[in-house]
């Protein structure tokens, strides 16, 4: 059986379009480096790049070269991706920035004959101590802008202190090494992509002064009217020395001090929450996978407070009932195949829109995963007797008991976000497995107060004012 770590990535490559440099033979045209370069498109489509000693994809040119970098030096998976991860931080401010949070599978080298151990660190934001219920209701009615657009919305900031855990627990380098690169990037400037101007010219009206004026290109000193465009250099010198202070004193270089100091006094004067206390307390998690099987694979992805991987095994596990009673038997595209796909979608995300929250808080959802991925539980749930001392029989009933069974409610997805995401090669030379992702809510662009080197997260906004809408991805 195959250990699969997986992720978004996986299924959704048509939204972000990843730069992969890979180190070893190549089909791709090698540099003087060994790292293949980028082919410009031929006939409509990129050539495929293999790798067959380490391979780095994101969404930055530049971010991935880093990576490749660290993985020439002797780094392992981990060291290039929490290299990658930062210098994406000033590369892809509007995905990765500073003031994000994310999410970590990891499954190192199995011993002969034995499973894989795999594991999960959960760096998400968290709200702030001084959250509350009604924070986001005005003149007694919720206000939808609130958990998603301003300092309110912004929560304390994992990112930072889940790059350098996974550095520490499963990496080889030290974080000063990682972040010799990014800090140049930000202090003698990266070159602006097509990508990065189309997005900031999307949300130009909504930036604040200060960010339109790093991102920004006018003539004669006058104040910017539009993005800079592709190939202009932007420096972050602001950026940069948060860098340096987090480089030279680690996780306290964020969350303590000059720098801390700064973010709680400029989210504080725009009315956010925030305070040094609760970066201070800010730690992240170690929380067990969430684990399912499809065909001759084993799926292993991150748990809640993501969705991703219960609904992703949900899914996966009504898909193979659905070909074991030949659902699909008509083909590709077919409105068989299609209705059958489309309602093992459904039934997931109904689930996940019930049940599904952070497990700090919320029961059950790892329960209702079984109930879905288990396909003798699921065929009790139909009818089909089970053996009363059966492990599955002991989860049937207990999960009958809680009212588990039959999902209820189809509350409305949640807003659009936007995201970046971080894959090394299966495995990597030591045969590590990891998948690596963090992410940022629409990024606080508006808040006049917002420091000239981070973007606020808006990640409050999975403190839902409605308790049975609450979501977490």
């Amino acid at each position: 059986m195959k250990t699969l770590p997986m992720g978004w990535i996986l299924f959704l490559p048509f939204i972000v379009l990843p730069f992969v440099i890979q180190i070893g033979e190549t089909s791709g045209t090698v540099g003087a480096t060994g790292a293949a370069l980028q082919n410009p498109v031929r006939d409509g489509r990129y050539p495929p790049i293999v790798g067959t000693k380490g391979m780095v994809s994101s969404s930055d040119r530049q971010a991935s070269e880093w990576g490749v970098e660290i993985l020439r030096q002797g780094g392992n998976a981990i060291d290039a991706a929490v290299a990658t991860g930062f210098a994406l931080a000033v590369t892809r401010p509007q995905y990765a920035s500073l003031g994000g949070g994310g999410f970590l599978v990891y499954c190192p080298k199995s011993e002969a004959g034995k499973p894989s151990k795999c594991s999960t660190l959960d760096y998400r934001e968290k709200a702030p101590s001084a959250s509350s219920r009604n924070m986001y209701i005005k003149n007694g009615k919720v206000d939808p802008d609130l958990p998603q657009v301003g300092s309110l919305a912004s929560g304390i900031p994992g990112t930072v202190a889940g790059l350098l855990d996974a550095l520490e627990k499963y990496g080889t380098f030290q974080h000063s090494r990682v972040l010799k690169r990014p800090i140049e990037l930000a202090e003698k400037g990266y070159l602006y992509t097509g990508l990065s101007e189309d997005e900031a010219l999307e949300r130009w009206t909504e930036f604040n002064p200060e960010t339109k004026r790093i991102f920004g290109c006018a003539k004669n000193g006058a104040p910017p009217t539009q993005p800079c465009p592709a190939g202009s250099l932007i420096k972050q010198k602001d950026l940069a020395e948060v860098l340096k202070a987090i480089s030279k004193e680690g996780k306290r270089g964020f969350y303590t001090g000059k720098v801390a100091g700064k973010l709680v006094n400029g989210i504080q004067k725009a009315g956010g929450l925030l305070t040094l206390q609760d970066l201070k307390n800010y730690q992240t998690k170690d929380r067990m996978p969430v684990i399912g099987h499809f065909q001759n694979y084993e799926i292993v992805s991150m748990a809640p407070p993501s969705s991703g991987g219960g609904v992703l095994i949900q899914m996966l596990g009504y898909t193979e009932r659905a070909i074991q009673s030949d659902a699909l038997k008509q083909g590709l595209n077919s409105a068989q195949t299609l209705h059958a796909l489309t309602h093992a979608m459904s039934l997931a995300f109904a689930d996940r829109a019930q049940y599904f929250g952070d497990p700090d808080f919320v029961e059950y959802w790892r329960m209702v995963v079984d109930l879905a991925s288990d396909s003798k539980i699921y065929q009790k749930a139909h009818g089909v007797p089970l053996s009363p001392t059966s492990n599955q029989a002991k989860k049937f009933n207990k999960a009958s008991q809680l009212g588990l069974i039959q999902p209820e409610g189809f509350p409305g997805l949640p807003p659009d976000w936007e995201s970046d995401y971080e894959i090394l090669r299966r495995p990597d030379y030591e045969g590590n497995l990891f998948l690596l992702e963090h992410h940022l809510v629409k990024s606080d662009l508006k808040n006049k107060h917002s420091e000239k080197w981070i973007l606020n997260n808006e990640e409050s906004e999975d403190i839902s004012p409605h308790a049975h809408r609450a979501h977490e991805r």
